[in-house]
């Protein structure tokens, strides 16, 4: 069972919302939350439910599966940090 998230999540997320040119604060006003629930999220502090991926999705246009997937590793493929 898998207890930690993969290191890489907020890395991603925060790679695809500066590729499209949305600022935290943008981000965070769409999703109704904090500035800084997205900045830990970036830094990978945090971890959102399925819920709000989907909200970041549409968002930031990724396919669910591709962000799923950056969220929980998958061994013994990736390694978790």
């Amino acid at each position: 069972m898998l207890t930690k998230p993969c290191g890489e999540f907020g890395e991603f997320i925060r790679y695809n919302r500066e590729k499209n040119f949305i600022s935290e604060e943008s981000i965070a006003m769409l999703l109704n939350t904090l500035i800084s629930f997205i900045k830990r999220m970036e830094r990978g502090e945090v971890h959102p439910t399925d819920t709000f991926i989907t909200e970041i999705l549409k968002i930031l246009s990724i396919p669910f599966d591709e962000l799923k997937a950056k969220i929980w590793c998958d061994p013994p493929n990736n390694l978790c940090s």
